[in-house]
């Protein structure tokens, strides 16, 4: 009895060392995939998810893109899959994403991803890519959540426009400047044609102001001729007098 009990605890311990071995020879794949993406309507949708393994990269890996719809709850739709390095896209006519996806990824070098063409409002939802690399037979996911916008009026800067701009802002400041002088100018020289004299009239002084003075003019004559000196002084005198008189 105890042959038999000793028996089944070995074979229960070669099960769970034949497990243990095995299990450490599974490995799991990592996936990566940025969480978010946006687009604009009509372009082209990056989908890009990389994978690692232990284990070399071979052609049995095999890539699964599946797609769930915004909004929407239950099984996913198949759009994408990859196996045995041959890309499978959307065969049906009637499907969502037929002609619009084109395999960009390198198995061999970690990369599983695709893109989406002509992205439409409909295409909002989860994008799931799912990658085995056998042995590892645990297969792991990546999601991606797609929003697509509509378009935007974008402003693209090249040199030319840029240069314009510098051009017209640097014309505009001139012109600012320039007619700020001139108002400022203006406004100083009213000022100064409506400001007082510093020497104002009385009343009564304005006829005066600007009256030229009348003036007499003497001339000296030299007197030559005279027969005495006597006859001169006479004359002197008369001329004397008579400038008195005139004053």
């Amino acid at each position: 009895m105890m042959d038999v009990n000793g028996s089944v605890h070995r074979g229960l311990f070669c099960v769970f060392l034949g497990l243990l071995l095995l299990s450490g020879s599974v490995s799991t794949v990592s996936v990566k995939a940025p969480a978010e993406l946006s687009v604009i309507r009509g372009s082209t949708a990056k989908l890009q998810c990389s994978f690692s393994s232990t284990h070399s990269h071979t052609s049995a890996v095999s890539i699964d893109w599946s797609f769930k719809e915004k909004g929407t709850e239950g099984d996913r739709a198949k759009l994408f899959f990859h196996f045995s390095s041959r890309a499978y896209p959307p065969q049906d006519p009637g499907d969502q994403f037929f002609g619009r996806i084109i395999w960009m990824g390198n198995p061999s070098k970690g990369d599983a991803s695709i893109h989406l063409i002509n992205a439409s409002i409909h295409d909002n939802g989860t994008f799931i890519c799912t990658v085995i690399n056998p042995p590892d037979i645990n297969g792991q996911q990546a999601q991606i959540t797609l929003t697509v916008t509509h378009s935007r009026l974008t402003l693209a800067l090249t040199d030319v426009s840029l240069l314009l701009l510098v051009v017209c802002a640097s014309s505009a400041l001139a012109v600012l400047i320039l007619m700020i002088r001139i108002f400022c100018c203006r406004g100083h020289k009213n000022k100064e044609e409506h400001a007082l004299s510093p020497i104002e009239l009385l009343p009564g002084e304005e006829y005066f102001y600007g009256q030229k003075e009348d003036t007499h003019s003497f001339c000296c004559c030299y007197f030559k001729g005279y027969e005495s000196d006597d006859d001169f002084k006479n004359e002197k005198q008369h001329e004397h007098t008579l400038a008195e008189s005139c004053c």
